[in-house]
């Protein structure tokens, strides 16, 4: 009878380490959980270098967490360099082409077989496609070498501009004191 009470008992100490290992309970908290006492908990935890093995599996946990982020990183900016020169590619077919913005697909009757036909008119649908697949060109290109955009640009230069009205506004005024608060925030004095 004592080898399975024994058994269970190293089975419960063993579920107790790996609960306080591989989560952020307390050795107080898993002493409860499993029924044990916290003081036990607390001399097995010490005893077995519990806190050493959370560190180590934490460590762990991290690194490959980070390994899996940088690997799905590495594969979105692929996709992203993919795409980019594939729409390169299809909007220099589209630019080399003269006609490439006067053709049509037209059909004599609703459901009929299409058929291409070039006009002397415009497709503006196809040019403003055309304009939209560049402009997403430039924004994934911009994206892949973290270069701003117009829009961030513009709002970085008003960030700017602000600051430096700020800034004037508190040398013209002196050693004056300025209260900002900021509802349900805290008091700035500055």
């Amino acid at each position: 009878m004592e080898g399975k009470s024994a058994e269970r008992c190293g089975a419960v100490w063993d579920q107790a380490r790996l609960l306080y290992v591989t989560t952020g309970a307390s050795c107080g908290q898993v002493a409860a959980r499993l029924g044990v006492s916290k003081g036990a908990a607390e001399r097995r935890c010490a005893a077995e270098g519990w806190v050493e093995q959370r560190k180590a599996f934490r460590k762990k946990l991290y690194e490959k967490a980070l390994e899996r982020a940088q690997k799905t990183g590495l594969a979105v900016m692929e996709d992203l360099m993919r795409s980019a020169e594939s729409m390169t590619e299809r909007f220099r077919d589209v630019v080399e082409d003269p006609q490439a913005f006067r053709r049509y697909l037209v059909s004599d009757k609703a459901g009929g077989p299409k058929r291409e036909e070039i006009f002397q008119r415009t497709d503006m649908d196809a040019f403003r496609a055309a304009s939209g697949t560049l402009k997403q060109m430039s924004e994934a290109v911009r994206e892949l070498w973290g270069i701003p955009g117009m829009r961030q640009e513009e709002s970085l230069r008003i960030a700017r501009e602000r600051l430096e009205m700020l800034k004037n506004r508190e040398n013209s005024q002196g050693q004056e004191k300025v209260v900002v608060e900021i509802e349900g925030g805290e008091a700035y004095c500055g």
